[in-house]
């Protein structure tokens, strides 16, 4: 069974204030964390529970997200265009 991505609130009104375009970049990102799970982080940290937080940038966006294995999903918490 692959992972299949579910998105925070705060990650979902971020998303569709986007341009058209940026959205469908975006959603690729999202899939591809899907589809690709487990990734490498480029850097974790550990949230309030204890959890590990990754962090994967793509394409000038950083996406934080984290794995629930048992269910298969990766849970993204927060996506931020990278300014240059």
């Amino acid at each position: 069974m692959s992972y299949r991505f579910v998105v925070d609130d705060e990650v979902l009104d971020t998303f569709i204030r986007l341009p058209a375009r940026q959205r469908e970049r975006v959603f690729k990102l999202f899939q591809r964390l899907a589809d690709d799970a487990p990734l490498p982080a480029d850097v974790s940290h550990n949230d309030s529970v204890g959890r590990p937080i990754l962090r994967r940038s793509f394409n000038g966006w950083n996406l934080w997200f984290w794995y629930d294995s048992p269910v298969k999903e990766v849970r993204i918490v927060e996506v931020e265009r990278i300014r240059r």
